[in-house]
């Protein structure tokens, strides 16, 4: 199966106009040409004029990437698709035991998953591609912490070996009693790098480990239900885990997710989790 995979970056200076365009629609959805043109220089800084925005776009649009809706832009759905049946081909075959480093170094860059689910059990099978001989960083940043909420569950019990294994920066945007159940739970791991109420971040959901930089870019209307049964649970007794977990964790709404290889901006990005501390 052939596909012209795009890469999303997080950092402007090296990327081409159309990594950068495919990023912010990846993010954001729907934006007019303008709001494009505008974000390429305040967030990328990338010195792109109008019109060469407008000439991207078109081309971005032949290569059936991107569809035009009234004045606003989106990543075509079928594009999308097309990444979510290679991403399942790739996850289904007899190696689907891969760690997802090995996957990474097989060129796969861009994933699609289905659900919160799907982007969790992917995202921890970065159990196997760490080391047990040494305990090297591994960075979170995320809208809430439910994890450990799940240990119970199949997959999930992978985060357990992965505390003992390694040595846990997370930084959390929110700040319920949920997020500082998890807290708790990570430090009876001797992991004491956990903070909530992080607002200041500015970035989407990001994993950085190694040279390695994980961004799953959650729609909105799923984060929105994810904070609404965050914030009306207060205490983990009130907890229904089956509940929560096929209510909002197994609902189907489709979430890309992109892995760059970038030193650089990975030394950067851990510098920056590591001032929090």
């Amino acid at each position: 199966m052939t596909l012209n995979l795009v890469l999303p970056v997080l950092n402007g200076e090296k990327a081409s106009s159309k990594d950068v365009i495919i990023s912010l629609l990846a993010y954001e959805q729907k934006l007019s040409a303008k709001q494009i043109h505008a974000r390429t220089k305040r967030k990328y800084a990338l010195n792109i004029s109008y019109q060469a925005v407008h000439k991207t776009l078109n081309e971005l649009m032949e290569k059936g990437i991107i569809e035009k809706k009234g004045k606003e832009y989106e990543l075509n759905l079928n594009w999308i698709n097309s990444l979510k049946k290679f991403t399942e081909q790739l996850l289904s075959k007899e190696d689907n035991n891969l760690t997802v480093l090995e996957v990474i170094n097989k060129d796969i860059s861009n994933f699609y998953f289905e659900d919160l689910a799907a982007v969790d059990r992917f995202l921890l099978s970065t159990r196997e591609a760490i080391s047990t001989e040494e305990k090297k960083p591994l960075y979170f940043y995320w809208f809430h912490s439910w994890i450990p909420l799940f240990f119970s569950k199949e997959g999930y019990s992978k985060m357990k070996t992965l505390a003992e294994n390694t040595l846990l920066y997370v930084l959390i945007k929110g700040d319920t009693s949920l997020d500082k159940w998890c807290g708790q739970i990570l430090r009876k791991f001797n992991q004491k790098n956990f903070k909530t109420n992080i607002t200041d971040f500015n970035m989407p959901e990001v994993i950085v480990y190694e040279d390695y930089i994980f961004q799953v870019f959650y729609p909105k209307n799923i984060i929105d239900e994810v904070n609404k049964e965050f914030k009306k649970i207060k205490k983990i007794e009130d907890l229904d885990v089956e509940g929560l977990f096929t209510k909002v964790f197994e609902r189907k709404v489709g979430i890309p997710l992109t892995v760059t290889k970038n030193p650089e901006i990975a030394k950067q990005l851990k510098e920056k989790f590591e001032a929090y501390f």
